[in-house]
């Protein structure tokens, strides 16, 4: 089933936290669209006391993302705390530093995975992310698929891909994933907030964008998800401290990741009912300004 949101992220348990948790904002890309600063990387010690801290809440799963949380050679053991400690882990990538013996013990940890592609050739991909990585990712997507982990690929949306959207979900489909949602870009938290307002889609593109997702659904072997298209995201949609949460890659509690100046809590005890009603309540108020 596909679905429409007006903001990024979701979670269908209304009683469970959905944890998305920066592991490392180090990347190997430099995407003027991304909010990854490549200063910090928690230490595997305070990722096995903020997994402690976290044992008071219902959690339905932890997405690791990043930055590129294969940078880190220690994923792994990070993944195998995650699963021992009761939890389902997901993870976000770039794709690009995957490989065959990777995928497969990737398959002992997730059944699922969301890989970034923006583009539908060379050359696209080259001027949106500024390397020549193409091949490798959709190498690596297929392995994926090869080897059974469901793929759910993200498209972030701008002024250079949007007259090539179709191709992009045409490839979604021909490389057999799971799924592709289509994003807008989030501004303000962007590395380079001037470039990335210079490539927003404007109103009359999104629904453009709207009214071809629209066509495409019913004729398309894939699920086509869209977010951030539709404006806007408000306080009554936005699941922010509800059940999505936002662990900082220097290990701060944020009630969403993509709202980086609102209220965060360093983790450094348990969470408890208090902390959780001051962001939530914190995030709200920002609604209003």
């Amino acid at each position: 089933m596909s679905y429409d949101l007006s903001c990024c992220f979701r979670n269908g348990d209304k009683n469970k936290y959905r944890i998305l948790w920066e592991i490392t904002d180090m990347c190997n890309q430099r995407c003027p669209f991304c909010h990854a600063k490549g200063t910090n990387n928690i230490t595997i010690e305070d990722v096995k006391k903020i997994l402690d801290n976290l044992k008071i809440l219902q959690i339905k799963d932890i997405i690791l993302t990043g930055g590129e949380p294969f940078l880190r050679k220690d994923i792994f053991e990070i993944m195998d705390m995650i699963q021992r400690g009761g939890y389902c882990v997901d993870l976000c990538t770039n794709g690009t530093l995957l490989d065959k013996e990777k995928i497969s013990n990737l398959k002992k940890y997730v059944s699922e995975i969301s890989v970034s592609l923006d583009a539908h050739n060379r050359e696209l991909y080259r001027v949106l992310r500024g390397r020549d990585d193409f091949d490798k990712v959709i190498q690596n997507i297929r392995e994926l698929v090869f080897q059974g982990i469901a793929v759910h690929l993200i498209c972030t949306l701008n002024s250079h891909n949007y007259p090539f959207v179709e191709q992009i979900i045409a490839l979604a489909e021909e490389l057999r994933v799971d799924s592709i949602a289509v994003a807008n870009i989030i501004a303000d938290i962007a590395n380079d907030v001037d470039y990335v307002k210079s490539v927003l889609l404007t109103d009359a593109q999104c629904k453009d964008i709207m009214l071809l997702i629209e066509r495409l659904r019913p004729v398309t072997g894939i699920i086509i998800n869209t977010k951030n298209i539709r404006k806007v995201c408000d306080n009554k949609q936005c699941m922010a401290g509800k059940n999505i949460l936002g662990i900082t890659s220097d290990g701060y509690l944020i009630s969403c990741i993509m709202r980086r100046n609102s209220r965060k809590i360093k983790i450094t005890g348990k969470i408890d009912a208090q902390m959780l009603h001051d962001l939530t309540a914190d995030y709200m108020e920002s609604f209003q300004k």
